[in-house]
């Protein structure tokens, strides 16, 4: 399928309806500063969420840094937080990268490396360190067995909505896990400043700062609105709306006839 600017932004999720309240055992997860409560999926809930991973990349320096992908428009083509491939300690490089994911036990069920990847912060450098424009699209070396449905965006019209924000997480046991966590997408307006930004308010618990990255869903259309970016141990994470640059960057992965799920 082609997809253009208006079908990224205009999709929901490939999955009919709102999605219902996720099953499963509550979880105890580990934090450097709390520990945290959330729902590990399971089931069903890990059929609908299929096209959620975990980010896995390791720098020069052997620093590993986690944090949540999610498969848009085509199986091979993950968009994810900058970030992720920005790291002080050594550079990374796409072979340093892999999209993993593991079962409802944390046993891993597949693993893709990084082919390329499109960084906002690299190319465009006027924006690099800025939480607002922490946005990044990767393209894997082939295209996901595991994976039953990719997620699409839909444009966050600022109106207060109950989401909810699925993501990798450590548990208890040093496994990861896929989890849900609820929030409230909102707006809020600095004194002083024009400018309205989009947040996520977490109201259940807060993640740990691997759920960077991870779709925002709205509980009432099942649409994604838009990605998590989360600095850990705060009450608010920024929501990341999808803008021309990142309609740009997947639509260019996904029209690529070249590459493993063309």
């Amino acid at each position: 399928m082609t997809l253009n600017a208006a079908t990224l932004l205009g999709m929901s999720l490939t999955i009919a309806g709102a999605p219902p309240p996720v099953s499963g055992k509550f979880y105890e997860l580990r934090e450097d500063h709390a520990v945290a409560t959330v729902r590990r999926l399971s089931g069903d809930d890990l059929k609908r969420y299929s096209g959620v991973g975990a980010l896995h990349c390791r720098s020069d320096q052997g620093t590993e840094r986690v944090v949540t992908a999610f498969l848009v428009g085509a199986f091979d083509v993950v968009v994810t937080v900058a970030h992720a491939f920005d790291d002080a300690d050594g550079s990374v490089a796409p072979s340093d990268c892999s999209f993993v994911q593991t079962d409802s036990l944390g046993r891993l069920v597949e693993r893709i490396q990084v082919a390329e990847f499109k960084s906002k912060w690299i190319e465009e450098p006027a924006t690099r360190g800025s939480p607002r424009q922490d946005v990044a699209v990767a393209r894997l070396e082939r295209i996901s067995d595991y994976a039953q449905r990719t997620l699409a965006f839909k444009r966050f019209d600022g109106q207060p909505r109950d989401v909810s924000v699925v993501a990798y997480q450590s548990g208890a046991d040093g496994t990861w896990v896929k989890a849900e966590s609820r929030a409230m997408a909102a707006t809020t307006q600095n004194s002083g400043e024009s400018n309205v930004i989009p947040q996520v308010v977490w109201t259940s618990v807060v993640p740990q700062p691997s759920a960077s990255g991870a779709p925002v869903i709205d509980v009432d259309t099942g649409a994604v609105i838009g990605i998590n970016q989360y600095p850990g141990h705060t009450a608010r994470g920024n929501l990341l709306v999808i803008d021309e640059w990142l309609a740009g960057a997947i639509r260019g992965y996904a029209n690529d006839e070249s590459h493993a799920g063309g």
